[in-house]
Order: structure tokens, then C-alpha cells, then sequence
């Protein structure tokens, strides 16, 4: 308990200082304006939130699978190339990232637990940059952006998976694509970020039909299609499992049927695995009749509005699935950062009906921060930071 109270007052300060600096900046904006309308304050304002996210995020050790990075800088060391990976393009940036990397290695290296450590700062740069720039360029309230980043999980879980959230980070960078008004113009613009992103990840590639079918009518047929779909592959996954997995064979992603991954019992010598919780998909079920509620405010932002709410339809379906197996849980990686933009225009537009001090502002932040610790509460919790010794201690 001792450190999860300290890491709290460790994020509630980091949502502060960003809401400080957010707020200064407002003072001397850019001349463009952001989605909500409001100015973009001045960027000199974002780089102490970078500097303070990055250095939580890029100097732990310890989350998920973060040892892992450090056992593949070491093999990097020895052999000069990085080992063999699965997931398509993974082994295509990935040396000049970890050569990158290199040149630097030694400002940070004391043996044995700093070994590699600028290699996974490198990584989460990679994501935050972009993902804090995004939430800067579109969201209207910084702070605000910044509270959501953390309170739906996506801050803490980008501490896990770091070479997805590297990719993600590159998708970001086309989002002005993503978001364009015309369709053949932001596919072709949003493309070469797809193909980069898949260098380091192969599962970006979905990307691809999704930047098509978020472009869906909001709230139609599709939208009960896929949440229905979604619950039926579920229900029907001991039918389904067979197709799937033979659909597997041959692709970077064969070893999850060979390994038992989907098959095995878990808790057992293999490494079957099991569902992610409902929790997240009651979340993405709720916001999205939330938005619905308030849909006039989204059609008015024309296609934007429209991709945001599709994008948490594809998120709320894929956490359905994910309760057959969190894995696939995976894929709304690519996804969160939309899922922060939504909430922060939702809860601007409940602050303008209710009022800063309604249950509906306070009550829902205070819910999501809840939702938080029940995800991704193990990431704070087996939190080290290798600059600062408390975090070992306690």
C-alpha cells in the first residue's frame, strides 16, 4: 500500500504539473485551432510533460515485459544484430533503433540493471511523443487529455508491450491522415505510417480496414453488427477456435497454436492463457451510450465525431473477444489514444450542460481512475525505477 500511494502522488503531480504547464502555455497560443475550437496553447508548454512522462515510463525495469528488452539489447551486444523475432517486419527498424540506442548506452550504464536501459527509453519515447503531441495538437484541454491518458489505463499499460506502442507511436504521427475529410487523400497520406509501423509490428496492418470502417455511419447496422458479431465469436469460440488457429499456420503468428496458447488449461505447465475482464468491455459499453446520449455534440465535429465514436465501437468489440482470451486484447492498442480524445470531448460537453462540480464530471473521473488500478493496477504496483531507489524499497 505504501508504494501504491506513492506512485499515486507520483501521477497526481504529473497530471498537475501538465495541467500547469497547459495552462501557462493557453496564455501565448498558436494561431490553429484544435477540434473543440479552443486554441493550441504554445508547444514550449509540452515539453515538461514529455520530460516527466518519459522518464517514469523510460528508466522502470520491472513492468510486463520489459526484461525481455533488456535480454534482446544483450543479445544485440554480443552478436551485433538483434535476435530473431516473430511478427512480421519486427527485425526491419529494429537495429537502427537498437544501434541508436547504442550511442548513448553508456551515459546510463552501471551494470547489471541499467544494462540496455536507454534502449527501453528509446522505446517509450517513441510512443509518448507522439501519443502527448496528438492529446496536445486535438484535445483542447491538456490537462484534461493528460488526466484520461492516465485514468483509462493507456499510460500504464504502454510501459508493457513496447515494441506495439513504438509502432503505435509512428501511426500517431499520421493522424492528421487518419483524420482526413477525404477519403482516398488520408489513405494514401496514412499508408506509408501503416508500412512503417508494421516494420516493427505486423499487427498494424490492421490498421488498413479499420481506416475504412470507422468511416461507417455512426450508431447503424455496423455498430450492432460488430458488437453482436463480437459476443457470438465468443459464445461460439470452441466452434470457431479450430478455423482460427488453422488460419494461423504458416503466418508470424503460428507459435500461439503451437504453444498451447489458446488450447491448454491454464495455470498449467504451458502457456495457456485466459480472458481479459468484463470490466473493460462494461467501460467501452458505457461510454459509447454516454456519447450516444450526447451524440448531437459529435455530429456537429462532422467526421471526426464519426471516426472517434467508430473507433470506440471496434475498441468495445474487441474487449468482448477479449474476454474469450486477453491477448487479442492487444489490438486496441492502436486505438487508445482515440478513446482519450473521445472522453475529452464528452466530458467537456458535460461540463458545459452540468457543471465542473457535477457528479457527472467529478463522479465519471473519479470512476475512471477506479477502472485504472482494476486493469492495470499490477503495472503500478511491480512499478522499480532504476533513478529512483524508493521505488525498490517499498
Amino acid at each position: 500500500m505504501a508504494k501504491l500511494a506513492a506512485m499515486v502522488a507520483v501521477y497526481a503531480l504529473m497530471i498537475a504539473v501538465s495541467a500547469g504547464c497547459a495552462s501557462l502555455s493557453a496564455r501565448y497560443p498558436l494561431a490553429r485551432p484544435s477540434l473543440t475550437g479552443t486554441m493550441i496553447p504554445n508547444p514550449i508548454g509540452l515539453l515538461i510533460p514529455i520530460v516527466l512522462f518519459g522518464f517514469i515510463a523510460g528508466f522502470q525495469h520491472t513492468v510486463g515485459d520489459t526484461p525481455y528488452y533488456r535480454d534482446w539489447w544483450a543479445s544485440f551486444i554480443a552478436a551485433g544484430k538483434p535476435k530473431a523475432t516473430g511478427f512480421g517486419g519486427g527485425n526491419t527498424l529494429m537495429p537502427y533503433i537498437l544501434s541508436f540506442a547504442g550511442k548513448f548506452n553508456e551515459l546510463f550504464y552501471n551494470g547489471g540493471v541499467r544494462q540496455g536501459q536507454i534502449f527501453i527509453l528509446v522505446l517509450s519515447l517513441l510512443y509518448l511523443i507522439p501519443a502527448l503531441l496528438i492529446l496536445w495538437i486535438y484535445a483542447g484541454d491538456f490537462g484534461n487529455a493528460c488526466y484520461f491518458f492516465m485514468a483509462t489505463g493507456t499510460y500504464f499499460a504502454a510501459m508493457n508491450g513496447l515494441r506495439q506502442y513504438a509502432a503505435t507511436g509512428i501511426l500517431l504521427l499520421g493522424t492528421h491522415f487518419f483524420l482526413h475529410p477525404k477519403l482516398w487523400k488520408g489513405f494514401l497520406g496514412f499508408l506509408p505510417f501503416v508500412l512503417l509501423a508494421y516494420t516493427l509490428h505486423s499487427s498494424a496492418l490492421i490498421m488498413i480496414p479499420l481506416f475504412f470502417a470507422v468511416r461507417l455511419r455512426e450508431f447503424s447496422w455496423w455498430t450492432v453488427l460488430m458488437v453482436i458479431g463480437s459476443v457470438g465469436c465468443v459464445l461460439l469460440s470452441s466452434a470457431i477456435l479450430p478455423g482460427f488457429l488453422n488460419a494461423l499456420e504458416g503466418t508470424d503468428y503460428q507459435v500461439y497454436s503451437e504453444n498451447g496458447w489458446f488450447t491448454g488449461s491454464v495455470g498449467d505447465t504451458g502457456l495457456a492463457q485466459g480472458g481479459a475482464s468484463a470490466l473493460r468491455a462494461l467501460v467501452s459499453m458505457a461510454v459509447l451510450i454516454l456519447v450516444w446520449l450526447h451524440r448531437s455534440t459529435f455530429r456537429r465535429m462532422g467526421l471526426t465525431g464519426r471516426i472517434l465514436i467508430n473507433c470506440q465501437v471496434v475498441q468495445l468489440s474487441i474487449n468482448i473477444i477479449s474476454t474469450f482470451n486477453w491477448i487479442f486484447q492487444r489490438l486496441n492498442i492502436y486505438l487508445y489514444i482515440f478513446q482519450v480524445l473521445l472522453l475529452c470531448f464528452l466530458f467537456r460537453e458535460l461540463v458545459r450542460k452540468y457543471g465542473r462540480n457535477s457528479i457527472w464530471n467529478i463522479g465519471g473521473k473519479v470512476c475512471f481512475a477506479v477502472y485504472a488500478y482494476l486493469t492495470v493496477g499490477g503495472n503500478v504496483t511491480s512499478y522499480h525505477n532504476v533513478w529512483l531507489p524508493w521505488t525498490l524499497t517499498l
